[in-house]
């Protein structure tokens, strides 16, 4: 479980790129002073970040599939790698069936959606979407880092909240 990241690699990197030239494209082209473009542009930006960064809307690919998961949840999906039958609802879930994992944008939402109305070119835009990355966490790391206004990996160092690199199968060394 913890290094199925590996097997999907190609899979999910391919998505990414293709993911990353449409909305490059859309987010160019309503990139603009009037008041409807700011708003359609706030919109697409929105959807484009959490697009690149889930690769598909269901619980699969905005938990199981991402690259950077969070000591907490590493531990929690420990637990279930011994059982050969664990479900992906058993992985996202608490055993009242409540989701107990986060899907949190490393650097924020606010912040990615800031850089790109600075943009004019496709390649400017499409070079912030490829930062738009995600770290699954638990809630109770989310919280900690919700409370914290540094961006990127920093936040996690700050709030000593190791972070697994199921790519490289290595804990990241913040520098």
């Amino acid at each position: 479980m913890i290094n199925k990241y590996v097997d999907i690699e190609e899979e999910m990197e391919s998505s990414r790129k293709i993911i990353i030239n449409v909305f490059s494209e859309l987010l160019c082209n309503c990139n603009s002073d009037g008041k409807e473009e700011k708003y359609i542009f706030k919109i697409l930006a929105n959807l484009a970040i959490w697009t690149v960064t889930e690769i598909k809307r269901d619980d699969t690919h905005k938990y199981i599939n991402q690259r950077y998961i969070s000591e907490g949840v590493y531990n929690k999906w420990i637990k279930f790698s011994h059982k050969t039958k664990s479900t992906n609802k058993q992985l996202i879930s608490n055993d009242e069936g409540k989701a107990e994992l986060r899907h949190e944008h490393v650097i924020s939402r606010k912040s990615l959606i800031k850089d790109l109305k600075k943009c004019s070119q496709k390649e400017e835009i499409a070079l912030i979407l490829k930062t738009a990355i995600a770290c699954v966490v638990t809630l109770d790391e989310d919280k900690k880092l919700k409370n914290d206004n540094d961006e990127g990996w920093e936040r996690y160092k700050k709030q000593n909240i190791r972070v697994y690199d199921r790519k490289e199968n290595i804990w990241i060394s913040y520098l």
